[in-house]
């Protein structure tokens, strides 16, 4: 059996040395440059997202003074707002209020229904400084009263300009007009935030004791 040899040509090497090298470029491009095209991608797309910060920042900055001035009217307004709203739930503190009603309207207040005093608002707690957050009540008072017609004029002129907040849910009345006197029912919503750094002081009640004070032993 006669020996076979494979003779390349030099035209053959040189064809076969471009393809090889064909191939290199090839696999480059496609195991390469395309990585590096999907890099180049992602990092314009956080050049865009950074420039666009960047002239965020710079907008901000420029009218920092102007941000400034409407932070401070806004907490002004937000103070003076909440200085409208009391800072107790208590029976005691609405005993007190009933009190300054009569003593103030004069009306006589007859009978009192207490309610136990609701959640309404959560106010978000302040990270910066820390604070507990605040939280909204309400308490519903139902009361039945009597008293003169200029009395009965008194006591809603001292509602609606009461120094805490408070609403006249409903209310009802009968006039005798003999003696010109009024009576009837209301139910009163009281209103407090408490929390933060509002202070909640309860009323006091002083009462005399003596030998004249019938309770007093000793």
């Amino acid at each position: 059996m006669k020996n076979l040899k494979l003779e390349i040509s030099e035209r053959d090497k040189k064809l076969l040395m471009i393809l090889i090298a064909v191939g290199i470029i090839f696999c480059s491009y496609y195991f390469g440059f395309q990585k590096l095209s999907a890099q180049t991608d992602k990092y314009e797309a956080q050049v865009t997202t950074l420039t666009k910060k960047e002239r965020e920042l710079k907008e901000k900055t420029a009218n920092k003074a102007k941000y400034q001035t409407d932070a401070a009217n806004l907490n002004k307004e937000f103070t003076a707002g909440l200085s409208q709203f009391g800072t107790l739930t208590s029976q005691p503190s609405q005993l007190d209020f009933m009190n300054r009603v009569e003593r103030i309207a004069g009306v006589w207040i007859k009978s009192i229904t207490f309610s136990e005093s609701e959640p309404i608002y959560q106010f978000s707690q302040s990270i910066s400084t820390g604070e507990t957050a605040m939280t909204g009540y309400k308490t519903t008072l139902t009361l039945s009263y009597e008293g003169k017609y200029e009395q009965w004029k008194n006591l809603l002129t001292f509602l609606n300009g009461y120094e805490t907040k408070n609403t006249i849910d409903n209310i009802s009345m009968t006039y005798e007009s003999g003696e010109g006197i009024v009576s009837g029912a209301m139910t009163v919503t009281m209103y407090a935030i408490q929390g933060g750094d509002r202070k909640a002081m309860e009323p006091e009640f002083p009462v005399n004791t003596g030998t004249d004070n019938i309770f007093n032993h000793k």
